[in-house]
């Protein structure tokens, strides 16, 4: 179970989007937000998204540990995350 920290970890979510073979220009481009600030997020330098950014942010985190569980490629479609 997940701690309430956890949930929030932000920056946790980008790195393991990384893991998964997600460049930081790709989960920028899915959830509409610049390079730089995906970066921020992944450093810590700022601390959460807002508005929709955070939804699409949380979602294309869900969505591609949902298909690694299950065994399909989350590359494949994670430019249609942003839709």
């Amino acid at each position: 179970m997940r701690h309430e920290k956890d949930e929030n970890d932000w920056s946790a979510r980008v790195i393991e989007l990384e893991r998964f073979g997600l460049s930081l220009t790709l989960i920028g481009e899915s959830v509409g937000l610049s390079i730089q600030g995906i970066s921020d997020l992944k450093h810590g330098r700022r601390r959460e998204p807002r508005g929709m950014v955070a939804v699409r942010l949380w979602n294309l985190h869900r969505r591609t540990l949902c298909r690694r569980r299950h065994g399909s490629a989350a590359a494949d479609d994670t430019t249609q995350a942003a839709a």
